[in-house]
């Protein structure tokens, strides 16, 4: 009885096409509830045709070539499809795995039954090959969905530590430092990043929750890895200082100074005067 308990626990499900059909509608039902869920589902289609329509495979296309002299020769084969990645292919390029998506989970279909000839034929590599890829490419993914970095290279009690959270989706995360609730702020630019500061109270380990994974990192005293602290001070002055002398030295412009003759100033005043002597006369002829 496959029940929804054992389906949790399976990361990757092989089965043949016909084993889906001769299963119960509940317990297809729960098969197809896993695989949304994120479990992987390997099957071999061995039919051209189904007999009856099951949403599981109903994205897999198959068409069958003529019979030819050779019956040992691959026949059944998947069309190409835009919603589907194609995986593995024959030498004349006709598709034989294929990869669809089927809610947060993949399906791989594949028209191959004869694979374990490869191992007698001593082509263990490319069996190994084949199953690995085929295995890790359809298997339920194991990475967190929330990835985060510590910027504090050395925590310290008095300090500020911050937290960066990338994470699929917009929603707002939940962020705890030591239960303590915190405010995330999103990134203006990366929408699916967000970060938190906070004030290092405790000494010791101190814990932190992002949307319930639990993580935990030491807070130091200020007198811990004092003296690599002070080569982490020194390399930055060694740098400072490359830096400064690679600088080129900036010109320095000359100050010029001349003296006017003072015939100009005379002139000059000479000029306002009359102008002033001038202004009056003119101002009562034209009001005459």
């Amino acid at each position: 009885m496959i029940t929804r308990e054992l389906l949790k626990k399976v990361d990757l499900l092989i089965c043949d096409e016909n084993e889906l059909f001769q299963i119960s509608n509940l317990e297809y039902q729960r098969i197809a509830d896993a695989v949304s869920m994120g479990m992987g589902l390997l099957v071999r289609i061995s039919e051209v045709k189904q007999p009856r329509e099951l949403s599981l495979v109903r994205s897999f296309s198959r068409y069958e070539l003529p019979l030819g002299n050779d019956k040992e020769e691959q026949k059944l084969f998947l069309r190409y499809s835009n919603n589907a990645l194609e995986t593995g292919k024959d030498k004349a390029g006709r598709i034989v795995t294929q990869i669809n998506l089927y809610g947060r989970g993949k399906i791989t279909g594949s028209v191959l039954s004869g694979t374990f000839k490869w191992l007698l034929e001593s082509r263990g590599s490319v069996y190994r090959r084949y199953w690995s890829d085929i295995i890790g490419a359809t298997s339920k993914s194991t990475r967190t969905q929330t990835q985060f970095e510590l910027f504090s290279q050395i925590p310290t009690v008095g300090e500020t530590i911050r937290i960066v959270a990338r994470q699929e989706g917009l929603n707002v995360p939940t962020i705890k430092l030591n239960n303590d609730l915190l405010s995330p702020r999103q990134n203006v630019v990366l929408a699916t990043e967000w970060d938190v500061t906070s004030y290092l109270k405790e000494l010791g380990w101190n814990s932190f929750n992002i949307n319930g994974e639990k993580h935990s990192f030491f807070v130091y005293d200020k007198d811990s890895w004092e003296d690599y602290r002070n080569n982490i001070k020194s390399i930055a002055n060694i740098k400072a200082s490359k830096l400064s002398q690679s600088l080129k030295p900036q010109k320095i412009l000359k100050t010029i100074e001349k003296s006017f003759p003072i015939w100009v100033f005379f002139l000059s005043f000479l000029v306002s005067s009359s102008l002033l002597w001038l202004e009056p006369k003119i101002s009562r002829r034209n009001s005459d």
